[in-house]
């Protein structure tokens, strides 16, 4: 299915119009009349669409902007200068327009890398930079394993991309295609769509298109106009064009269809301003998915509240009521009837959804490790795309049969009726993965151990609570645990502390925002889980610790964040990277702010999370105009204390990953610029009431303004 994109730029009021046409008219006979004042005013960073009937006049009003053909009346002005009597050259040379045709543009005899080199080498003065160029272009449009083939070998949609690349290389401003989805398949159609979104948020072009196929067009223009006989006969989004009375009677007919949703992305134009306030962000996801799981295997009633509602939560409840555990939810609190370590009613094809929660799919694997029958896991197509060996062979070694698909899910488990204890080295510094082994551990007889990295340590704290045999023994590099089996795990009564990777993006919000001050109540600062607070500290973010107490084994704490005016650039020790894995790419806008180069290294656990957050970390800050040096485990950033953002950013295609979403919001709130962001349905996962606090506080900072 081809994409939708799911923002839509409808409103330029800033910019002023970069092309204007006014009163077009064009008659090739004296009684053939092609356009008949047309007037049509394209704002900078739109993505245009042109509809209409064969004959209707498309490809003429295209070739009026680029100067093929001279109208009979009316005027062509580009930043308010009026082009109409220029010839083509000109106008692609001092304009920078870039057109791209619907046919031919390539020597069909040179290969891809020839091609783009035959331009490159007429339009770029500094010769030395001909060959970073080629290679720019050829990576950006995915034509490294063609690139020495034969233009005239190439399919359709190479075709087409080599045609776009090769238009770039003049750095247009605004970008003329003519049909450049027609007579594609399915695949390449939607490849070509992300291309052509891509050079909108990337580059901020102008991009005007004109095609047949309309549904294809619709899911990637800002706005579209519908021409017939000689006239535009409807404009606007195509929301609007569908309710549109003349559009359907003329154009798309009784059973055309199109459907698009704005309601799953966010349009960010302002900077937060100054606030004064105390919040409370959810309960601890880590926290409430364990006691969800705990509690199933305990034996008796077990009640939490600030219970985390988000999608992953819920998904382990409905985890483990299939396993007849029973669950009663109401908005105050949580109750969970569990049958005992060995309570869980095991049934023939039964199927897990993790949804994106890798802690629920990897730790219920754990709990499953005795299941009599096959058991199915699967989850989102984030989550699919994990690494689940992890688990698959400490799993393996108790005696499970255990399958995946490509490294990740779907997985089925069928368990082993006497799990063997087991000699376990986990050397990646995964809770997840240790949680796993712990939890098969208490479910087996005789001693497992592990030897593991440093890494959250929820599960052992929750066992040393409940006085399960459960030894852990602290080293310098590394965590030596010994598990046995629990005859019986009591119930857990819980008030969940909320959640300091929740807290991260307001604590972050608040140190880059100016004049304020923030105070977050009861938040989880488990040792194993505050390197970001040890990392800010370091970057000079005013932090503090008010009320800490220990409850249940974790401890928890006020936490005080004043604005930093200076920050500085840190060398991050590695020993804090588990401790912060979550919190990194909201650390990354910090030290964008941050004076001097920041380096950040051994981190491509990153790229194992929701999405490669490594390589979309880099991007971001890219994308703001920031410097980094990124590897597949590391990454500089070189700092600006005096950034701030004036251009469009679209932040799109990164897997629903929540805190990517959340990054960016945060990044748009205090940065400026004007942000289209997409999937916001995201932080569903993990923090649902993100934007109602992201709204309060603005709303708080205009009347802390106001009051000053």
């Amino acid at each position: 299915m081809a994409i939708i994109k799911k923002f839509r730029i409808t409103s330029f009021k800033r910019e002023k119009s970069l092309i204007s046409l006014e009163n077009i008219s064009v008659a090739f006979k004296k009684n053939h009349q092609i356009l008949d004042n047309v007037s049509l005013k394209i704002p900078k960073g739109q993505i245009l669409g042109l509809l209409g009937p064969n004959g209707a006049g498309k490809s003429t009003l295209m070739n009026v902007i680029s100067g093929l053909v001279k109208p009979n009346y009316g005027k062509v002005k580009i930043d308010n200068i009026d082009i109409s009597n220029l010839p083509i050259y000109i106008r692609t040379k001092k304009f920078k327009i870039s057109i791209i045709p619907q046919f031919g543009g390539l020597f069909e005899s040179l290969t891809i890398e020839q091609n783009i080199r035959a331009v490159a080498e007429i339009l770029l003065k500094d010769k030395s930079f001909v060959d970073i160029k080629i290679n720019e272009l050829i990576a950006k449009f995915e034509l490294e394993s063609v690139k020495k083939i034969e233009a005239k070998y190439l399919s359709g949609g190479q075709k087409k991309r080599l045609v776009i690349a090769m238009g770039l290389i003049s750095k247009p401003d605004i970008i003329l295609m003519d049909e450049p989805l027609a007579a594609l398949d399915p695949q390449t159609i939607q490849m070509l769509q992300n291309t052509i979104v891509n050079l909108q948020s990337d580059l901020n072009l102008t991009i005007i298109i004109t095609d047949h196929q309309a549904r294809d067009l619709l899911a990637i223009c800002d706005k579209a106009i519908i021409l017939s006989n000689s006239k535009i006969i409807a404009s606007g989004s195509p929301n609007d064009l569908m309710r549109d009375e003349s559009a359907n009677k003329f154009y798309f007919g009784k059973n055309f269809q199109f459907n698009w949703d704005m309601s799953n992305s966010i349009n960010i134009n302002n900077k937060i301003n100054s606030f004064n306030k105390t919040i409370k962000v959810p309960g601890d996801k880590s926290l409430s998915i364990r006691w969800v799981l705990f509690s199933s295997i305990a034996k008796g009633k077990s009640k939490a509240y600030n219970l985390l509602l988000s999608e992953d939560v819920i998904a382990a409840i409905n985890a483990v009521k299939k396993f007849g555990i029973k669950v009663k939810l109401n908005k105050k609190h949580c109750n969970i009837v569990g049958n005992g370590a060995d309570g869980y009613d095991y049934k023939k094809s039964i199927t897990i959804n993790a949804k994106n929660s890798g802690t629920l799919g990897r730790l219920i694997a754990g709990i499953l490790i005795d299941s009599p029958y096959k058991i199915k896991i699967i989850g989102d197509k984030s989550l699919s795309k994990r690494d689940f060996t992890r688990i698959a062979n400490p799993l393996k070694k108790f005696g499970a049969d255990i399958k995946l698909t490509n490294k990740g899910l779907p997985l089925t488990i069928k368990g082993n009726k006497n799990p063997l204890p087991i000699n376990y080295l986990e050397n990646k510094g995964s809770a997840q993965v240790k949680s796993s082994i712990i939890l098969a551990g208490l479910k087996t007889e005789g001693k497992t151990f592990i030897k593991c990295k440093p890494s959250r340590d929820h599960t052992e704290l929750l066992c040393k609570y409940l006085k399960l045999p459960l030894k852990v023994i602290k080293k310098k590099n590394y965590d030596l645990i010994e598990v046995k089996k629990a005859q019986k795990i009591k119930p857990l009564s819980y008030n969940i502390p909320s959640d300091i990777s929740s807290a991260a993006f307001f604590i972050v919000l608040t140190a880059l925002s100016s004049n304020s001050k923030l105070l977050i109540k009861d938040v989880n600062i488990n040792p194993s889980r505050i390197g970001i607070i040890t990392i800010l500290k370091k970057m000079a973010v005013n932090i503090q610790f008010k009320n800490k107490k220990n409850y249940k084994g974790e401890m928890i704490a006020d936490i005080l964040i004043v604005s930093t005016k200076k920050l500085k650039a840190i060398n991050c020790p590695t020993k804090l990277n588990s401790g912060a894995i979550d919190e990194f790419l909201i650390i990354f806008l910090v030290a964008a702010k941050a004076s001097g180069v920041s380096y950040f290294k051994d981190i491509g656990e990153l790229n194992q999370k929701e999405s490669p957050r490594l390589k979309w970390g880099a991007r971001i800050l890219n994308k703001m105009g920031i410097k980094t040096i990124a590897t597949n485990s590391s990454i500089k950033i070189f700092g600006n204390p005096n950034l701030k953002i004036s251009k469009r950013i679209v932040i799109k295609d990164y897997l629903k990953d929540h805190r990517v979403f959340m990054t960016s919001v945060i990044a748009a709130s205090v940065f400026g610029g004007t942000w289209k962001i997409h999937d916001q349905q995201s932080i569903k996962t993990s923090f649902p009431t993100f934007l109602n606090i992201i709204k309060d506080l603005k709303n708080k900072s205009k009347n802390h303004q106001k009051s000053r």
